[in-house]
């Protein structure tokens, strides 16, 4: 979990593959994805 000012604690998974990625589930942040 991180805390991110203005937005709250998020769940993260950490990736790394020659730098560091934190991985957010963009449903934890209220967005939608979609194709156009």
């Amino acid at each position: 979990m991180i805390d991110v000012p203005g937005i709250g604690s998020l769940r993260v998974d950490v990736a790394y593959g020659g730098m560091i990625y934190r991985i957010v589930n963009s449903a934890d942040l209220n967005l939608t994805l979609a194709r156009s």
